[in-house]
């Protein structure tokens, strides 16, 4: 299944939200999920097909950010506009498809490599999410 379409301009965290400033050590695009690299000290896409530390996620990306430059992320929100459609009680996922995106497909169908299913919320109706990360996709 293709990834979630996010419009950047429509992501918008809640009085809820959770946020932590980081360094970008790639280009991000508002709307896409993260991972920390220790090495670097910066945030850089995470994909569910990568190899550790890529395959885990940090927040998603709060605003644009280029090379080097400052970027607000979200770590935690109980009720994220994520600018794209998703259904009440969808399951969304780190993608297996591009760097930093989010599916409604769990990532099962990875034929060969690493393959982390990593669980980022659940829909709550028409563009919004509780975003939660969680490794292994396991619901305490």
């Amino acid at each position: 299944m293709a990834d979630i379409a996010i419009t950047a301009a429509n992501l918008l965290g809640s009085v809820n939200a959770r946020y932590s400033q980081q360094k970008a050590g790639v280009a991000i695009t508002a709307g896409q999920l993260v991972y920390f690299d220790t090495a670097s000290g910066t945030v850089k896409l995470a994909k569910a097909n990568g190899a550790a530390p890529i395959n885990t996620v940090f927040g998603m990306a709060a605003e644009n950010a280029g090379v080097g430059q400052q970027i607000l992320i979200i770590v935690y929100d109980t009720a994220l506009a994520i600018g794209g459609t998703i259904a009440a009680g969808a399951l969304v996922w780190l993608s297996v498809l591009n760097a930093g995106g989010l599916n409604a497909t769990p990532a099962d169908d990875v034929a060969g490599g690493t393959m982390t299913r990593i669980l980022i919320g659940i829909g709550l109706g028409s563009n919004t999410i509780i975003f939660s990360p969680l490794v292994g996709g396991i619901v305490p």
